[in-house]
């Protein structure tokens, strides 16, 4: 499928005329900002790209026929909770792939991701007049508003989108992200590596003149006019910004079952789906058969007493999936909303 390498195209000292910030500049191609900003890496594929770009632009109703939207929600999420601020939302935006895939929506492929946590991102932000401050209480919200960044802006003035990408947020915060298991992880992969990095002929200059190979993962490490940014010590109090943010502390629903009645359909059977759900004001089944986890369509779910969901008001909902054909593999999922947040389960 289409595939391009989102990374300005000049080199090392020249200066960035050209960003993958996913602006329309115009239906030609071979125009500079485009030629310049993305680096195709299939033979073909600038009319896609531009589809893409005027799609998310101009036509953003339609934008889920061309964009896996949920799993650029998801990249945004991941990218903010860590911070990795090193891609899109970097003064250069860079350090992503858009590929194609056969569903005919593309897909957001991140790399580079070193400066994951910090890491020596803290340089250049001290060079523009910032501090780490910047790193730790980086609002995941900063582009909202920001038409240089329409990937993102525009995707979140959709207020659904916004609610999905505020809960993708909660789900990272709320399984991974805390100094216990983000530690466990950093020093059970140290474990692993120690002994290479040990005999490392090509060490950053810094890490030639201490231990630091341990100390680095719980301690901001100043060294030689450089600094580079801990693991736990950016989670510490990145997670307690997080955890008092405006957004991410509103109340989502809460689902605390999803059953389904028939586990072994046959060819034409109606399959129902339960789910509890507590304080919803909407309950939707999300499926799809796209074997690429693409094009989810929304199957409202009731509480009526008439959908295979026991009595009326009782915060069981049911729905059926609305596919019947043998060897269909469908996937699915459950969302649901009050005024102020979405739960995805």
């Amino acid at each position: 499928g289409t595939f391009f390498k989102c990374e300005p195209q000049f080199h090392f000292g020249e200066d960035y005329l050209a960003f993958p910030d996913l602006k329309w500049y115009g239906a030609d191609s071979n125009a500079y900002a485009y030629q310049k900003g993305y680096e195709m890496k299939s033979d073909h594929g600038w009319t896609d790209l531009l589809e893409l770009i005027y799609t998310l632009n101009y036509n953003i109703d339609n934008i889920e026929e061309i964009l896996n939207v949920d799993r650029v929600l998801w990249f945004f999420a991941a990218s903010t909770v860590m911070p990795d601020l090193d891609n899109y939302f970097w003064f250069v935006p860079h350090n992503f792939y858009l590929y194609q895939n056969a569903s005919g929506q593309f897909e957001i492929i991140p790399w580079d991701k070193d400066h994951t946590f910090g890491n020596a991102l803290i340089n250049p932000i001290n060079d523009v007049g910032g501090n780490i401050s910047w790193i730790y209480y980086y609002n995941p919200f900063e582009f909202e508003n920001n038409t240089d960044r329409p990937l993102f802006s525009n995707l979140i003035q959709v207020p659904l989108y916004k609610l999905i990408y505020t809960a993708h947020l909660r789900t990272i915060i709320e399984d991974v992200y805390n100094v216990d298991y983000i530690y466990y992880w950093a020093t059970e992969i140290q474990d692993s590596i120690e002994s290479y990095a040990d005999d490392d002929p090509n060490l950053f200059f810094p890490f030639l003149f201490g231990d630091y190979f341990r100390f680095n993962v719980d301690n901001l490490l100043g060294l030689w006019g450089s600094q580079y940014c801990g693991i736990t010590s950016t989670v510490e109090p990145r997670l307690a910004y997080l955890l008092g943010h405006e957004e991410i502390t509103k109340t989502p629903p809460v689902i605390s079952s999803v059953t389904q009645a028939n586990l072994t359909p046959e060819p034409g059977d109606t399959v129902f789906i339960n789910s509890v759900v507590e304080n919803a004001t909407l309950v939707e089944l999300m499926v799809t058969t796209s074997p690429y986890g693409a094009h989810f369509e929304s199957v409202d779910m009731y509480d009526d007493g008439l959908h295979q969901d026991e009595g009326a008001s009782d915060q069981i909902y049911g729905a059926y999936i609305p596919y019947f054909s043998n060897g269909m593999h469908v996937k699915y999922y459950i969302r649901a909303r009050d005024n102020d947040a979405v739960i995805l389960e």
